[in-house]
């Protein structure tokens, strides 16, 4: 069929200049988790410790980059952007156009609708998906936090499972020349079977811990890749982090301050608001369309060609008889925001429980380092005084390598202390951190 050559000419024209929606059926590009991903540096910094390491810091940062948790949140937080903005549009007059062909003549079709907002639906369908678009904020943010805190005591497991390797043979080395000292005694009746045995069984669980050692380093470098960590710190110093101290008393309103309490708030004004939304759907709702129709048979009569009336309707949608369900639906969600405001308590108190048993923690891990610290001390003048005694002939190399042994005890024993205390620390950090300062759950 052939249409005018004016009429081609209006579908050209508005196929190069007008924004069509994608109806055909052709596929959009979709997003990767790669696109999900990426450094976080226009975001505030997390409030958990790194213990002032160049190689922690570097760990992550990558993992920031490559978590895939990380992007799952991200994802979430855009999707709660768009759905933000949709409601934020609802309340605007939405225009809508149309332009059909039949044989020889054309049809043009303009509309505006608007819904008044007199019941306040649209005002609180916005201020449901801005709570839901905090929420999904807070919900990167605990991500966040939980990456940091696993890629921290990964850090720390790393550093357990180094020095542990490096005692564990030295430990298979000393124990081993033990065994002939302990033979050559049991001959001259010095020490008995039974000795000797110890000595054995000593020799067979220094040899496991050696030989397990390498794998538990693996495992710990393993488990920080899969967090999306890339560089592997050549050395873990256990030595260097500056520990918090516990003030003497608890601000335990602090805890309103905690992601995890903010969301729960939030959740519960989320309940508060779908309770209104609710309310606001057994209402009458009142939306207002206006149109304008102009048809012709060529371009000109649709350019110059007068417009036909404008049509108004105004239509008042409401529910009369719904068999009670707008009622249960009302019951529904008043039932939902007392689960909500439950759950915001119960997160408080156990917050504030965190905090208390954190405080005791840290506590107890600083107490900790002090006899350890003794305990090293003495090792090291004993092996110092054995050493001295050798020297004179008053000690032979089996009562050296008895103080040697001492002194790893010793080593191990503060190296676990420092890895409690770094532990004790991040919970700490944990349960006192103000990172959503802006919470209104905060007072």
């Amino acid at each position: 069929m052939a249409y005018p050559r004016d009429l081609l000419a209006v579908v050209l024209i508005l196929s190069g200049c007008a924004s069509f929606p994608e109806m055909d059926g052709a596929p959009v590009a979709a997003l990767r988790a790669a696109d999900l991903s990426g450094p976080l540096a226009q975001m505030q910094p997390i409030n958990l410790p790194d213990f002032n390491d160049a190689g922690l810091r570097q760990m992550i940062d990558e993992a920031n980059v490559a978590g895939l948790d990380l992007a799952a949140a991200r994802g979430r937080a855009m999707l709660a952007d768009l759905v933000l903005a949709q409601a934020r549009a609802t309340g605007a007059p939405r225009p809508s156009g149309n332009l059909s062909l039949s044989g020889t003549s054309a049809t043009a079709t303009f509309s505006v609708n608007f819904e008044p907002d007199l019941s306040g639906r649209i005002e609180s369908a916005i201020r449901t998906a801005e709570i839901e678009h905090q929420v999904a904020g807070i919900e990167l943010l605990i991500a966040r936090r939980a990456l940091v805190r696993e890629v921290v005591l990964g850090w720390i497991a790393l550093g357990e499972a180094r020095i542990a390797a490096d005692r564990a043979e030295d430990r298979r080395v000393l124990v081993r020349q033990l065994i002939p000292i302990a033979e050559a005694r049991l001959s001259g009746g010095e020490v008995t079977a039974r000795d000797l045995a110890e000595a054995q069984r000593s020799l067979s669980l220094a040899e496991q811990a050696a030989a397990q050692a390498p794998g538990q380093v693996a495992l710990a470098e393993a488990r920080l890749r899969a967090l999306g960590v890339k560089t592997i710190p050549d050395r873990v110093a256990f030595d260097a982090a500056r520990l918090p101290a516990v003030p003497p008393s608890l601000d335990l309103a602090r805890v309103g301050l905690l992601p995890e309490v903010c969301m729960a708030f939030l959740q519960f004004r989320g309940a508060d608001s779908a309770r209104a939304d609710a309310l606001l759907a057994s209402r009458p709702r009142l939306v207002l369309t206006s149109s304008l129709t102009q048809m012709a048979t060529s371009l000109q009569g649709l350019i110059t060609g007068s417009l036909a009336p404008i049509a108004t309707t105004l239509l008042m949608e409401t529910a009369l008889l719904d068999n009670g369900q707008s009622r249960s639906r009302l019951d529904q969600a008043r039932l939902a925001v007392a689960q909500a405001e439950v759950a915001w308590l119960q997160a408080r108190g156990r917050a504030e429980i965190n905090m208390l048993q954190s405080a005791i923690e840290l506590s107890g891990a600083r107490a900790a380092l002090a006899p350890a610290r003794d305990g090293l001390a003495m090792a090291e003048a004993e092996l110092a005084r054995v050493l001295t005694r050798e020297r004179a002939g008053e000690a032979d190399r089996f009562d050296v390598i008895q103080a040697e042994l001492a002194l790893i005890d010793a080593r191990a024993t503060i190296d676990d202390a420092r890895a409690r205390a770094y532990r004790a620390a991040l919970g700490w950090q944990e349960a006192t951190g103000s990172d959503s300062a802006a919470c209104p759950a905060g007072g």
